[in-house]
């Protein structure tokens, strides 16, 4: 460490795998932080790619990789395995291990719904992770965990402790922070929620100013927008054919709430949860567009029909669903107005980033 701190203060300049080490940098050997430059660890996509097949199945797997020791978190590893195999559970779980040695393995060895494999090399790992869901990872220190980016880069959503679920990654919807002392019971939960949030569709069709910006694929999507004249359009069709009806800015999202006039019928399970915090986008025939943004947790909040009441009562003649959960967020004169909190229930403090999003600005003329 004495050899590390007296290389740091005589660098002129420094790379950095994470915002994490970036910080120990500055708050351990005292190195201004523009001699820092943050490079993030990375992965071969080509190598770890999700399935095409992202249909949820309905048995969730959950998995961890890497040593089975304390640094790591095998005692909280441990206390969610118990947890899994011993109670009778909402939704069926299944986790997975991998790891390098037989090291610790004795209390994960004869469980029904725990499979332990050991010795795995690295041209297995993409296959081990495209047959999960979830990667699982407690880990008490990472410069950066290279787990987690094969993990995500696999497709999989991520749930871990602050150095697996960093700065970098913590502002998507499919990766979730825990604490050291959060209650299993919680755990379990933010899992089974996680699992309902499509790692692999944070980001389909994007429009702007007549352009599209970002496509998966050709195919057509559930595209919600503003035309020329402000008007809110819904449409399923490829970002170009929206742009020839007219549409200038836009994103995929769904489902259609209230559609010229005409309100759509929904049950309480719409959406992936019975009740959730919600965002809507609407419009009034007279033209006056308004947003909808609900307080709410995952289990707590509006149903989708409630939502399209609430919006009825407004007068909407058309209307659409955003994405909801931790993204509801709404931001009046540079103020954010409402309280997101993540799928555990705590407070996103400041909000979180978000990819797309509509806002009402001023005109400069």
């Amino acid at each position: 460490a004495w050899m590390e701190k007296v290389s740091a203060k005589k660098a002129k300049s420094i790379l950095s795998v994470s915002e994490n080490c970036k910080k120990e940098l500055v708050s351990y050997y005292g190195i201004p932080e523009e001699k820092i430059y943050v490079i993030n660890n990375f992965v071969e996509d080509s190598v770890f790619y999700p399935l095409k097949d992202t249909q949820k199945k309905e048995e969730i797997n959950v998995c961890f990789s890497g040593a089975l020791c304390y640094k790591k978190g095998i005692d909280i590893l441990k206390s969610l395995t118990q947890y899994i195999e011993n109670h009778d559970l909402p939704r069926k779980i299944k986790f997975n291990i991998a790891t390098n040695f037989d090291r610790n393995t004795e209390d994960f060895k004869n469980l029904k719904k725990i499979t332990l494999q050991t010795g795995l090399i690295s041209s297995q790992m993409p296959d081990f992770y495209r047959k999960n869901d979830i990667l699982f990872f407690p880990t008490r220190y990472e410069g950066f965990s290279m787990a987690a980016l094969e993990a995500v880069s696999s497709g999989l959503c991520l749930i871990g402790s602050d150095f697996a679920v960093t700065p970098e990654f913590i502002n998507y919807p499919f990766c979730q922070q825990i604490h050291f002392n959060t209650q299993i019971e919680e755990i379990v939960k933010g899992i089974v929620e996680c699992n309902e949030i499509d790692a692999l569709s944070a980001i389909d069709d994007v429009i702007k100013d007549g352009k599209v910006i970002w496509a998966e694929d050709n195919s057509k999507q559930y595209i919600i927008g503003i035309t020329n004249d402000s008007k809110l359009l819904l449409v399923n069709a490829t970002g170009e054919e929206a742009i020839n009806m007219g549409m200038r800015d836009g994103l995929q999202f769904g489902p259609f709430l209230i559609v010229n006039g005409e309100s759509i019928k929904y049950n309480s399970s719409v959406g992936g949860y019975d009740r959730a915090a919600r965002v809507a986008i609407a419009q009034r025939k007279d033209g006056v567009i308004m947003f909808l943004a609900t307080e709410g947790t995952h289990g707590s909040g509006p149903t989708m029909k409630e939502v399209v009441e609430t919006l009825e009562l407004y007068g909407a003649y058309n209307a659409a669903n955003l994405d909801g959960g931790t993204s509801s967020q709404m931001v009046v004169n540079d103020t954010l107005v409402n309280n997101p909190k993540n799928v555990f229930g705590k407070p996103v403090s400041g909000g979180r980033r978000v990819v797309t999003g509509f806002g009402l600005i001023p005109d400069a003329d």
